[in-house]
């Protein structure tokens, strides 16, 4: 008997745990509707736990208690900078590699992997009696940042369009409230245990707790199987070896200048280890990344919107913090520490989700462009008022949302457009990479700030002069300016080749790459 279900081009469908595909027009009556719903609860409640129990109290927590932390292990204040740099250089690794072999091998199976490897890292790090032991541990919960590419090709791949597109949203937008949570969380938990390593424990045992869910709760995605697919572990070798070098010198230049040998060698060899893996990866009949999608205009420009993004949010996170933290003697800034600057930084994750929850209804009423490009417009007014606002708590707050509601707009609704202008079967690799250029910019804004920063600090000075703060907000709004004006730049491309885009319909079948 033949396959009942058989894939396009001729290959055979898997049907995880013998379930049946079930995109419109596959399955038939009751059994298509209760799977329906089963997906679809599954699709919008499950996928944001891992978030609330892992991404708030890893991310958010440790970035409040790593000065705590190294009084207590005993290390340097430059020391202090590879705790999470490490955590950034190794997401290089395991993004890209868990992503593509989700794509692969089912997005379930490496969200499993994923966790519990996160839930090593997160004991060691609250164990680690000694810096490398620490290192090793950070190295480790750099997975998770594969967490978000995974759920989302989950997402895509499970639910229909528009199903997909509101569980994205809601996903991106519970990942910055946790983020934002861990501020508030890790000054409590601080004040209450007063041991960062003790208080490191609570994340531990909350993604511990969160590995039921991958293994219980959430079903596995359906996968396009053929003949010879394979992982491309050169292309995903040389991906890793040119990011990684480029934001290896993103962490060290703040320190040793950026005219260092060291930093400028890091830079040139990843520029051109990562021009070698876009030629590889042209050439090969199956890349890690689809490239040559990827180099279509309409995508391109997209990921661009990616970087520009995670500039303009990522980026200033820092400056946020210094800027609140700073005692109004010195003619700015709000003197708040501790659990009260945790609090006033949660603006933005809250402004983030708020803009999560309104992204997919004003999506169907102007959409998706015309809400990114919002998003970057309303980012920009609320930088240009900051200039404003240099000793008002609840101006700066206020503010600090806004941005976290233009940041949200756009993060709720970009990586969708991405996901659907590219190949169904390479959802992982997508949001992977989506996630990977997000990421790199807010370090290389983060660098510029830190050059910005020292700049504006007088010589013998402890703090930075209020010209280097607004220096910070004119660069984020100019950001946010180019960011409006790229998707203007999308539409025009989108008409101009609006005969010969390829489907994005969720029913259609996945694009077949053939060999080069």
């Amino acid at each position: 008997m033949g396959d009942p279900f058989p894939a396009p081009g001729g290959g055979r469908r898997a049907h995880p745990e013998g379930r049946r595909d079930l995109r419109p027009g596959r399955a038939r009556g009751d059994l298509q509707c209760m799977q329906k719903c089963e997906i679809i609860l599954v699709g919008n409640f499950c996928h944001v736990m891992p978030h609330f129990g892992n991404i708030e109290l890893v991310q958010g927590i440790v970035p409040t208690l790593t000065p705590e932390l190294g009084r207590e292990l005993g290390l340097s204040t430059a020391s202090l900078n590879w705790i999470s740099s490490v955590f950034l250089l190794s997401s290089v690794i395991w993004v890209p590699m868990l992503s593509k072999l989700g794509d692969l091998l089912g997005h379930r199976k490496m969200l499993r992997i994923a966790v519990v490897l996160l839930a090593i890292g997160s004991v060691l790090v609250a164990i680690a009696p000694n810096f490398v032991s620490l290192l090793i541990g950070r190295a480790l919960q750099g997975v998770l940042l594969s967490l978000l590419p995974l759920e989302m090709a989950l997402v895509r791949n499970r639910l229909s369009q528009e199903k997909a597109r509101g569980g994205i949203a809601v996903l991106l937008g519970a990942l910055t409230l946790g983020f934002s949570f861990g501020y508030i969380a890790g000054g409590l938990l601080l004040d209450l245990t007063e041991s960062a390593q003790q208080a490191l424990w609570v994340p531990a045992i909350a993604t511990i707790l969160c590995i039921l869910v991958p293994f219980v709760f959430v079903p596995e995605s359906v996968i396009e199987t053929r003949p010879g697919m394979r992982m491309d572990w050169l292309g995903a070798a040389l991906l890793t070896l040119g990011l990684g070098s480029v934001m290896l010198a993103l962490a060290l230049g703040p320190k040793r200048g950026w005219s260092d040998a060291i930093v400028l060698g890091l830079v040139i060899g990843g520029v051109v280890v990562l021009a070698v893996w876009w030629r590889v990866e042209m050439r090969r009949s199956q890349p890690l990344v689809a490239v040559r999608q990827l180099a279509r205009p309409r995508v391109l420009v997209l990921y661009i919107g990616a970087l520009l993004v995670g500039a303009a949010s990522f980026g200033p996170l820092t400056a946020f913090a210094t800027f609140a933290a700073t005692s109004p003697e010195s003619g700015y800034g709000l003197g708040l520490n501790g659990t009260m600057l945790g609090l006033f930084l949660s603006a933005l994750g809250v402004g983030v989700f708020l803009a999560s929850v309104v992204a997919p209804p004003m999506v169907r009423w102007r959409g998706q462009r015309a809400v990114v490009a919002a998003g970057f417009v309303v980012g920009m007014v609320a930088f240009l008022t900051m200039l404003e606002l240099q000793s008002t708590a609840l101006g700066m707050a206020a503010m600090i949302g806004v941005v976290g509601f233009s940041e949200g707009l756009v993060v709720a609704t970009l990586p969708i457009m991405i996901l659907e202008r590219l190949p169904a079967n390479e959802a992982g690799i997508s949001a992977g990479l989506y996630n990977m250029v997000r990421t790199l910019g807010g370090s290389v804004m983060g660098a510029i700030i830190a050059v910005v920063f020292a700049k504006a600090t007088a010589h013998g000075a402890t703090w930075v002069s209020v010209v280097g703060y607004h220096t910070v907000w004119i660069l984020c709004a100019a950001i946010s300016l180019v960011g409006a004006a790229l998707l203007v730049v999308s539409a025009r491309i989108d008409a101009s080749v609006s005969t010969e885009l390829p489907t994005t319909d969720t029913t259609a079948p996945a694009v077949q790459h053939k060999p080069a």
